[in-house]
């Protein structure tokens, strides 16, 4: 590759270094959703009938507020 070659590739880095940071916030911000709604669901699920329906509803809209959130294009969110 020419100078003028790898002196462009590092420019588009560059300039692209901000829009690759964000996607990267929000596959990590996906990543981590995905895992709290998993061990959530899966800690309902084992402990079956040890936890009363009251106990259950609050954990149980709070995932389903997460399953929507998660595919926003907004980490804040």
């Amino acid at each position: 590759m020419s100078d003028e070659e790898i002196k462009k590739m590092q420019e588009d880095a560059e300039k692209h270094a901000d829009e690759d940071k964000k996607k990267k916030e929000m596959v990590e911000a996906r990543n981590q959703a995905d895992t709290l709604i998993y061990t959530a669901e899966k800690t309902i699920s084992d402990a079956g009938d040890k936890i009363s329906d009251d106990d259950k509803k609050p954990v149980n809209e709070a995932v389903a507020a997460l399953k929507e959130k998660k595919d926003t294009e907004d980490v804040e969110e």
